[in-house]
């Protein structure tokens, strides 16, 4: 028999970001406790299964109406569907109780999420705009090099934008069920109590970081998106590290274009 989304037998919970924005390691410092899932890849399959539907929605009058008899019915499809994926991913992880997917392709949908699972919890990794933006850069670098020119980086200082804004616009959706982690004051190990305290996790193990994993983690320097802090330490090491990627007049550019949501994550943050 199917679970019900409503009353999962487990906490489900979802670590979102912007790219960039320490979601991996923030997963990482949740599985280090016993009642939760091993460190696992990212649930990509789970996001493609969710941006399926904004693509049904999208051609509704097109194409989905001929299946579909409205558009609260292609959502309440989607929401069964995607509750059945959440289901195999927690019995193929050997029903832990926590179970904690990342993906930060997904924070854009979290809204719905929020919706579908109404106790699931939202861990949103913030950094500061000009580190996730230098980081994009070394990224785009190492795909294609000399592409990460000045329109790249305000592309990213806009989505930086959107994804934030988004889920500061939804607040009122999660119902006190999202909790904003500041990247600086959790590599400074700040924020950890803050964060079992949210969670219900009191285990947590800043020192275990890493070490439970359902794969040989092991630094993949064929992933372009792979960090050098994956699968070390907790450090404080690459907070500034737009320093050595942006020039100052860019660092002061991207900083203007993002500090009125910085600002406000800030804020949401104290409150």
């Amino acid at each position: 028999m199917a679970l019900d989304r409503r009353q999962l037998p487990f906490t489900l919970v979802f670590v979102v970001g912007a790219p960039r924005s320490g979601t991996s390691l923030l997963q990482a410092l949740v599985c280090t406790s016993p009642l939760v899932n091993p460190f696992v890849g990212e649930c990509s399959y789970l996001t493609s299964v969710v941006w399926s539907m904004n693509s049904a929605l999208l051609h509704f009058n097109l194409h989905t109406r001929s299946y579909f008899t409205d558009l609260a019915a292609v959502e309440s499809f989607h929401a069964d569907l995607v509750s059945s994926v959440v289901e195999q991913h927690w019995r193929s992880l050997a029903e832990p109780s926590v179970l904690a997917l990342k993906d930060p392709n997904l924070t854009m949908l979290s809204p719905s999420l929020a919706r579908w699972f109404p106790e699931a919890r939202f861990l949103v990794a913030t950094r500061d705009p000009r580190d996730v933006v230098a980081s994009r850069v070394k990224v785009q670098q190492r795909i294609a090099p000399g592409s990460a020119d000045h329109d790249f980086v305000l592309r990213m200082a806009h989505e930086y934008n959107a994804i934030y804004r988004h889920l500061l616009a939804n607040r009122a959706v999660f119902g006190g069920r999202m909790l904003l982690v500041d990247y600086e004051a959790l590599v400074t190990e700040q924020d950890i109590a803050g964060i079992a305290r949210f969670l219900n996790l009191p285990d947590l193990d800043p020192a275990a970081v890493w070490q439970r994993s359902n794969f040989a983690i092991e630094p993949n320097r064929d992933n372009v998106w792979d960090s050098l802090l994956h699968y070390q330490p907790i450090s404080a090491n690459a907070i500034g590290s737009f320093r050595s990627v942006l020039d100052e007049a860019t660092s002061a550019e991207v900083m203007a274009h993002c500090a009125p949501v910085f600002a406000e994550l800030r804020r949401v943050r104290r409150d």
